[in-house]
């Protein structure tokens, strides 16, 4: 058992849960769902510049002919 949550119940590790408010013990041995993507971040950015840069990129497509 690595952690327990609020209401006492015991996770084990290798177990679905994820940390929750309220858990105490090992959280980081609960599943920490990032994925292979969260390699990929560089920057911290607001998120309406990434917006705008979304579409921005998306507009250049679709001016670009297709051969």
């Amino acid at each position: 058992m690595v952690a327990r949550g609020a209401d006492g119940r015991a996770w084990p590790r290798y177990e679905d849960m994820v940390p929750v408010p309220g858990m105490s013990g090992d959280l980081e041995a609960l599943a920490l769902y990032a994925g292979q993507t969260a390699g990929l971040v560089h920057d911290v950015v607001p998120a309406g510049r990434i917006v705008a840069d979304i579409a921005a990129r998306a507009a250049a497509l679709m001016r670009t002919p297709t051969p």
